[in-house]
């Protein structure tokens, strides 16, 4: 709408929204975070701009969580505090581990450990050892890693495609506490795995189970807009819906933050993007929640209202 493209029906798109009347179109935390990626100060004049122009569209109407963050509203919240207050949290952001509490020792045999292993490298130069102190490191190193590389990213996704968690289980000796650990492990994360022979239709039958098995592992009270957010990074891993990596573009962090604009569009009545992955992701995780939101390509929502 700012720099509206060549050939495109942008400029009609623009002049449908500014004289919409029956329609709020609010800003969230997604969209700022999105133009806050890669930081630096010598943006911030162009950032402004932007934050600015953003401003014009929303009217300053923002949708984000009530007081108990379990419920969507929408609210006059003047974009430039919000703008000043994220950037804020973003500077000072420092990447959170849970600390992996179970205390374990292993000596990994590397000549049975595939290259493509996500803890390859990782473990070759600690002799494949492996502790809980190792593991937060790995933790806080992949972490680190997976959100801005995307070689990292494609090894780690394509490992989790690939893998065959109960054939690995069986053909390791673990003592009876780690066994009963990794079959509880194996409880929430197959409903998953076995839906990769899934066509769409079944898969979308299954997604709410599927999501309440995987997430509830580390979060018990999960609610449905915590599976709407966190449905899209999931469904990156899915082979139905992998999409293929491009630098600086569908890395995990770019991946987070549109699964945050898949939840604070759910209870919207148009959600308009121009990528077609996200109109394709976001229409499979509305249909197997029972959203009514339309999502929709600019020519599309144009249509609308022609």
């Amino acid at each position: 709408m700012k720099e509206p493209r060549n050939d495109s029906s942008d400029e009609e798109f623009n002049n449908i929204v500014t004289k919409l009347k029956k329609y709020e179109i609010p800003y969230s935390a997604a969209h700022i975070r999105d133009r806050l990626n890669k930081y630096s100060p010598k943006y911030e004049s162009s950032i402004r701009e932007d934050i600015t122009f953003l401003s014009g569209i929303s009217h300053n109407m923002a949708i984000g969580f009530d007081d108990s963050n379990k419920r969507l509203l929408i609210g006059s919240q003047d974009i430039m505090d919000a703008y000043n207050l994220i950037k804020k949290d973003i500077l000072s952001e420092k990447k959170q581990i849970i600390d992996t509490a179970y205390p374990f020792y292993k000596k990994v045999d590397m000549s049975k450990l595939s290259p493509d292993h996500p803890m390859f490298d990782f473990l070759s130069q600690r002799n494949g050892e492996i502790s809980n102190t190792s593991m937060n490191d790995f933790f806080q190193y992949l972490y680190n890693k997976i959100f801005k590389d995307k070689e990292t990213y494609s090894k780690f996704r394509n490992y989790i495609k690939n893998s065959d968690i109960k054939n690995d289980i069986k053909q390791n000796t673990y003592t009876l506490d780690e066994a009963v650990y990794l079959l509880t492990l194996m409880d929430h994360l197959m409903p998953f795995i076995e839906s990769f022979d899934y066509d769409e239709n079944k898969l979308s039958e299954k997604w709410d189970n599927i999501t309440d098995a995987w997430f509830s592992f580390n979060s018990p009270n999960i609610d449905t807009l915590y599976k709407l957010n966190m449905s899209y990074s999931l469904l990156d891993l899915h082979p139905l819906f992998n999409e293929k990596l491009k630098k600086d573009k569908n890395v995990l962090d770019n991946i987070i933050r549109d699964g945050n604009h898949c939840m604070f569009a759910s209870k919207a009545k148009y959600y308009v993007s121009e990528d077609k992955n996200t109109r394709k992701k976001t229409s499979f995780i509305y249909k197997s929640f029972n959203i009514n939101t339309q999502v929709l390509s600019i020519s599309e929502f144009i249509n609308k209202f022609c």
